[in-house]
C-alpha cells in the first residue's frame, strides 16, 4: 500500500510536509521535501533510462518496411511514383503467397 502511495505520488503533485518514505543522508534527517525531490530525480532518471532503451531498437515491422523500401529503390522507383506502388505491391503479394505456402502444407498433414 505504501509503495502504490509513493508510486502515486511521484506522478502527482505532493503537498509540502507530507512524509512519503522515511529518508535520511547521512546523519541528518531530510525534510520531505527534500525527500520527495530526491526520489522524484531518481524515479525519471530510471523511467529516462528505460525509455533510452526503447528509443534505439526497431521493430521486426519498421525493419521489413526499411528493407522492402530499400529493394524498390534499387530497382529505380521512387517513392510516390507509380512505379514504386507497383513494386511494393509486388513484394507484399510475393510474401503472402509465401506465407500461405508455408501455410498449405501444414493443414494438409
Amino acid at each position: 500500500m505504501e509503495l502504490c502511495r509513493w508510486l502515486v505520488a511521484s506522478v502527482v503533485a505532493v503537498p509540502a510536509g507530507a512524509q512519503l518514505l522515511p529518508c535520511s543522508h547521512g546523519n541528518r534527517q531530510l525534510r520531505s521535501t527534500e525527500c520527495y525531490n530526491m526520489f522524484r530525480v531518481l524515479f525519471l532518471a530510471a523511467t529516462a533510462a528505460a525509455l533510452a532503451g526503447c528509443a534505439g531498437s526497431e521493430t521486426a515491422t519498421q525493419a521489413t518496411f526499411r528493407a522492402d523500401d530499400a529493394k524498390c529503390k534499387s530497382y529505380g522507383a521512387e517513392p510516390g511514383t507509380d512505379d514504386y506502388v507497383r513494386c511494393r505491391l509486388a513484394i507484399d503479394v510475393q510474401k503472402a503467397n509465401a506465407e500461405r505456402a508455408a501455410v498449405l502444407p501444414a493443414r494438409r498433414r
